[in-house]
């Protein structure tokens, strides 16, 4: 049975690993190995790890509160790090290592999501057979992390990355500042509310199309019921008008009978 093993420097540093001690486990069905908080430096290199599925070896960024923000950067400080027999790996975050310079993802080919921001001194990446070059993932090292609050990603797009970039609302005149995923700020951002309908009406009420369609159904109901009250009182009035012939009638022949 083989066993997993985490070399630094050459050494075997951890056999046996288990969740007690690198907090290897199960997460969201995903294998999951968290290294973040070992103070690990030097070569890394893991060995056997042949279903893990996710890592996190990065340098967490922490509170400073001097300063406001998310800007110390502590814990690991890895060189080089060797994930080449982690052929399964598919996501990995090995970011804020400033000191790492040589990455090798070599087999990997399964691996969907990566995070090197802030590694700035990686000059080396082996990437055979996987979706990435070395050339767009050393670029990645050298972005900003967004904006957001303790987002981890990239900032592509002005500070922000993909998920929180923002642009102005679509309402004319308006310069409010919001997230690509949205159309229009809160003041001017306002959906039918009957369910599926993708046009935009005043806040909490129906659009344009759906409020003429209830205006119409209102007043066919208002027809149907002064229609309903109609034939009800001209069925009264008949069976009132019946009584009356049926009332003169009788009277007719009771004085027949009485002529007679």
């Amino acid at each position: 049975m083989l066993i997993n093993v985490l070399v630094i420097d050459g050494h075997e540093w951890a056999r046996n690993v288990a969740e007690y001690s690198l907090r290897y486990k199960t997460r969201n069905g995903l294998e999951f190995l968290d290294l973040t908080d070992y103070n690990i430096s030097g070569h890394v290199k893991l060995k056997n790890f042949d279903n893990l599925e996710e890592l996190d070896c990065s340098s967490k960024r922490k509170f400073n509160p001097r300063t406001k923000d998310y800007n110390d950067h502590s814990k690991n400080n890895i060189k080089s790090l060797d994930l080449s027999e982690c052929r399964e790996l598919r996501n990995l975050d090995c970011s804020s290592n400033m000191g790492l310079t040589e990455l090798n993802i070599s087999n990997c080919s399964n691996l969907a999501k990566i995070n090197v921001i802030g590694c700035l001194g990686l000059r080396k990446v082996i990437c055979y057979n996987t979706p990435y070059s070395s050339a767009e993932i050393i670029k990645q090292a050298k972005m900003p992390f967004c904006l957001n609050y303790q987002c981890r990603e990239a900032a592509y797009y002005d500070g922000y990355c993909n998920m929180h970039r923002r642009h102005c609302c679509k309402e004319e005149g308006c310069n409010s500042q919001i997230y690509i995923s949205e159309e229009y700020c809160s003041a001017h951002q306002s959906i039918c509310k009957i369910p599926g309908c993708p046009f935009r009406s005043f806040l909490n009420s129906d659009c344009d199309f759906h409020r003429r369609e209830r205006e119409n159904e209102l007043r066919r109901i208002r027809q149907i019921a002064i229609i309903r009250r109609e034939n009800e009182r001209n069925h009264g009035f008949l069976i009132f008008l019946g009584l009356v012939l049926l009332i003169i009638l009788l009277e007719s022949s009771f004085n027949s009978f009485d002529y007679e």
